[in-house]
């Protein structure tokens, strides 16, 4: 018979199982990335012929990955609920994005395409974290 051990033992019916430091080096990871992309994309449509009608296919693709990288990066390092983790990462991001949107760009605006973008950053987040929990090292 095994002997248990009690100094050893954790109880994770307590446990935060979403880390707000790893959420938030998770959002850095995912908006470097969105900044990467969208450098070498500029690069790309000033310096060849490429067509400007491509732009908002390549900003929701990029943002769709982003989001997936924030939850996938989330849930990593979380220790259970990696869809949960996900969705919040992808949520925050979203969150953060239309802050940003509000202040620079169009202003209090609530609409179908804030619905839609609170959606995809909710499923893309949930199914990075789906993907990062599932990938950890055990």
């Amino acid at each position: 018979m095994p002997k248990f051990d009690f100094f050893s033992a954790t109880d994770t019916r307590y446990a935060s199982p979403l880390n707000f430091m790893s959420v938030l080096k998770s959002l850095m990871i995912s908006y470097v990335f969105t900044f990467a992309v969208f450098a070498v994309f500029a690069l790309l449509l000033t310096y060849t012929s490429m067509p400007d009608s491509i732009i908002g296919t390549v900003v929701f693709v990029t943002m769709v990955f982003a989001i997936m990288l924030a939850g996938f990066t989330v849930a990593r390092r979380a220790t259970s609920r990696g869809w949960l983790n996900g969705a919040v990462g992808g949520m925050l991001y979203v969150l953060i994005l239309y802050i940003l949107g509000v202040l620079f760009v169009t202003g209090l605006v609530f609409d179908k395409h804030v619905v839609a973008l609170i959606i995809i950053g909710f499923l893309s987040g949930a199914f990075g974290g789906i993907v990062g929990i599932n990938m950890k090292k055990k």
